[in-house]
């Protein structure tokens, strides 16, 4: 009987590390994020920060704070280093796009977030979102990597801001290897009180 209550409890314990670990969302988790230009693979900057708390981030000539808690991603300030906060400036982009005319073939300006610790859920735009012209076409979600390309778009210094909510998945590397742990705990217990 006290080999079974322990299985039991194993599997009770595992089971409530693994919805725990699915309840935090991205709180803790290892970022890396880029600024790339002139395509989402050439990397201009980058640097690394745990979400959870907010992160200034020092981009080629302008600055981002990136704030990153269980669903949500922030990007605000948005802030030319050449120009005051409060003017309005466009991100370089293919010919005919604000401050684009000299760039052409540039497919992406924008920033690109790396979860080191788990893949993005689906994305949406949350309703306060202030960049005129950014929409779920300018959003990439691929595994762990999730790209915003503000290419072509003005700003405005200090008080332009994209929020994102971002859906929870299952974490399913982990969780499903702390049920086959589980399972196999209990099948070795009831061999033993077959036996």
């Amino acid at each position: 009987m006290k080999i079974k209550f322990r299985s039991l409890y194993v599997s009770a314990a595992i089971l409530s590390v693994s919805a725990s670990r699915i309840s935090a969302g991205m709180i803790g988790d290892l970022m890396q994020v880029n600024h790339s230009y002139p395509d989402i693979s050439n990397v201009l900057v980058y640097d690394q920060f745990t979400a959870g708390t907010p992160f200034l981030f020092q981009g080629a000539d302008i600055t981002f704070e990136i704030s990153v808690t269980a669903d949500t991603i922030s990007v605000s300030q948005f802030q030319y280093h050449h120009v005051p906060p409060g003017w309005t400036v466009g991100f370089s982009g293919p010919p005919g796009s604000p401050n684009g005319a000299a760039d052409p073939g540039v497919t992406f300006n924008g920033l690109v977030l790396h979860d080191l610790n788990q893949a993005f859920g689906p994305v949406s735009i949350v309703s306060v979102t202030g960049l005129p012209g950014f929409d779920l076409s300018r959003v990439s979600v691929n595994d762990t990597e999730l790209g915003l390309n503000f290419m072509g778009l003005n700003y405005t210094g200090g008080q332009s801001e994209v929020v994102l909510h971002v859906d929870s998945l299952p974490d399913g590397g982990s969780t499903a290897g702390l049920l086959a742990v589980a399972l196999v705990g209990i099948a070795v217990v009831r061999r033993k009180q077959q036996a």
